[in-house]
């Protein structure tokens, strides 16, 4: 028990009926990762008080959960500390077992028992590096927690806490693991979260394990010696790397944690809502009133087994390889890293810098492009404009992005309006509650614009959502719309939201979607084209809710999640747990654009004259994931 107490955690007032300690408060570490940006404070309100439990209609409420467990990292922790208990040496079968055990009541997926196992084989090994380098605490012993406890209003407890390994050494010395995957080291960690982990070494007594997650931690009847160093160290599992992040004396430690963490704590006193793909878990989601329900925005017949969620760039990695969906999003296994791909990286860069310029809220100039090319004999002649050093470019980025931006100035769809709002990479997030499927997506841009109302009523808004793509080619002839609709998931879905009265700036808002339009910028080295979809279309609007029940349907239906080898497997973030592992001659297959463009659903398939001039940005969907 500390006797210096660290700063107050904030209040938190739910919006709904609950039971329970709404004063036991657990702070783990991780909880002060929150990104503004990404984590929903309402949600990490909840979580840093597992003792508080929502009332609800339990006749109402869902209790299906995902067949399989989907945190591999927390199943190796689970198998570590349980073979450290056992003083066992961990074997294939043995972390097997102690996996099953962890993933309970739910599966374990065969490629998940791959991934423990090379990480638990993988921690081994560093360890036994470290010891041999000798720079491991001596005669260490892995603890189950240590946590700091300290009374909290009316006769509660805050718990500080990290979701970690934890060893203790008989000179003193605590030497706390966190765990990834790969590259150790290579992510920034903020302050705050070096603080909650560096005092919980430094000032934490030894827990016992918790019967259940709501109870409070109890002290061990025996405690370790009195510290006399802290060291925080990140572990790769699977590349064997380790870097240390802090290692000084238990006073340096309080230091951190009071000049960093007091600014983290906001987070923790909920009130806002951000609502994302994390709402398929989170247990306060059928009191949220963040999260817009539509019914049948997806068209689909029929419910989930279990609340799912879903962005469009799932669809479309659906349609390319089921199998690496289902080992991603499902089942949570780790990436394998890559350089992304020419075309891949092209759009990255292209995309970053339309939301940087859109972003100042004015139209794209020709005097804000990048210009010019790299020369080898001449040098660099590339300049990134305004717009691409606010970027940190230099001439590399410029010259690969300066073709395909040349023209779109003159499609720029921004104006001088003082009454257009504009939204550069804005996440749209509803949940369909008749399938129970949570949508997310996030258009590269959504314009609001207000326009006269009828005679003596208000002015109403009006929207354009623009998807952009880059595509190789020499010419551009898009004749075909409806097609692109069947071939960019994104555009069918930002169809049918505005279609179903969705607000994509305030999506519980119901609009009346006529005058809105949703666009597709094709963006080309030589060429450019924008090919506009107008909601008063009911052809358009027929068109899209086709397109998307379609993919829905053989996404949430499948159940065998095949895999479907191919040339895009070369650069599959996850084919080291593929069950396709035996590839076929590269040669022989269809490439990366055959297999992508095809048309999966059975709709209308794309002209083969608009398949041979796009190159589908396959490897560019990360600006649609989100790190809840």
């Amino acid at each position: 028990m500390s006797s210096v107490p660290g700063p107050a955690v904030p209040d938190w007032n739910p919006e709904f009926e609950f039971t329970g300690d709404l004063e036991h408060v657990r702070v783990l570490a991780s909880r002060l990762t929150a990104s503004p940006q990404f984590s929903c404070p309402q949600q990490e309100a909840r979580k840093a008080r597992p003792a508080m439990f929502p009332v609800r209609d339990r006749k109402a409420s869902r209790a299906e959960a995902p067949p399989f467990a989907d945190v591999p990292v927390g199943l190796v922790r689970d198998a570590i500390l349980e073979h450290s208990a056992r003083g066992a040496v961990p074997t294939a079968e043995s972390v097997g077992q102690s996996a099953l055990r962890s993933a309970a009541p739910r599966g374990l997926a065969a490629p998940t028992g791959q991934v423990v196992l090379a990480g638990v084989m993988g921690y081994r090994e560093v360890v036994r590096g470290l010891r041999a380098a000798g720079d491991f605490p001596q005669g260490a012993v892995l603890v189950n927690d240590l946590v700091v406890s300290e009374p909290h209003v009316g006769g509660g407890v805050v718990e500080w806490a990290a979701w970690a390994l934890n060893w203790v050494g008989s000179d003193g010395t605590r030497e706390v693991h966190l765990l990834v995957w790969r590259a150790a080291g290579s992510r920034p960690r903020p302050n705050a979260v070096l603080g909650v982990i560096a005092r919980s070494a430094a000032e934490g007594y030894r827990a016992e394990p918790l019967v259940s997650w709501s109870h409070r931690y109890e002290p061990s009847t025996v405690q370790p010696p009195p510290v006399s160093r802290v060291r925080i160290r990140e572990v790769g599992l699977l590349d064997g790397t380790s870097t240390v992040l802090f290692d000084d004396t238990p006073e340096r430690a309080r230091e951190l944690f009071d000049r960093s963490v007091r600014h983290a704590l906001p987070i923790l006193a909920g009130g806002a809502h951000l609502p994302g793909r994390g709402c398929t878990s989170c247990s306060i989601r059928p009191e949220c009133q963040g999260l817009a329900q539509v019914p049948g925005v997806l068209s689909v017949a029929g419910r989930a087994a279990y609340p799912r969620s879903l962005s469009t760039s799932d669809l479309w990695s659906h349609s390319v390889c089921p199998h690496q969906v289902h080992l991603l999003s499902d089942l949570g296994l780790p990436r394998e890293p890559s350089a992304p791909f020419e075309a891949a990286q092209r759009g990255i860069l292209v995309h970053a810098w339309l939301e940087a310029a859109h972003g100042r809220g004015v139209r794209c100039l020709e005097a804000d492009l990048p210009t010019g090319a790299v020369v080898a004999e001449a040098g660099s002649l590339a300049d990134p404009g305004e717009v691409g050093r606010s970027l940190g470019w230099g001439a590399d980025e410029a010259s690969v992005v300066a073709p395909y931006l040349q023209r779109h100035p003159d499609q720029c769809p921004l104006s001088a309006d003082a009454h257009e709002v504009v939204r550069p990479e804005c996440a749209i997030t509803v949940h369909d509650t008749d399938a129970d499927i949570i949508l997310t997506t996030r258009p590269d841009l959504v314009i609001e614009r207000s326009v006269p109302g009828s005679p003596g009523a208000p002015d109403r808004p009006t929207f354009l959502i623009r998807e952009t793509k880059t595509l190789t080619m020499r010419r551009l002839e898009a004749h075909d719309e409806i097609s692109l609709i069947h071939h960019f998931p994104q555009v069918a879905a930002a169809i049918c939201l505005l279609a179903a009265g969705v607000d994509p700036l305030s999506p519980g808002r119901v609009i009346d979607p006529s005058g809105s339009v949703v666009e597709i910028e094709l963006l080309g080295a030589d060429d450019a084209s924008v090919v506009a979809f107008a909601l008063d279309d009911p052809h358009v609007v027929l068109a899209a809710r086709s397109s998307l029940a379609q993919r829905v349907d053989e996404w949430v239906h499948d159940d065998t999640h095949a895999p479907r080898p191919g040339r895009q497997c070369e650069r599959c973030p996850v084919r080291a747990w593929c069950s396709a592992m035996t590839l076929p001659d590269p040669d022989d297959l269809d490439g990366p654009s055959d297999v992508a463009a095809g048309d999966p659903s059975g709709a209308a398939a794309l002209p083969r004259d608009i398949l041979a001039l796009i190159e589908a940005d396959m490897g560019v969907v990360s600006h649609e994931e989100f790190d809840f």
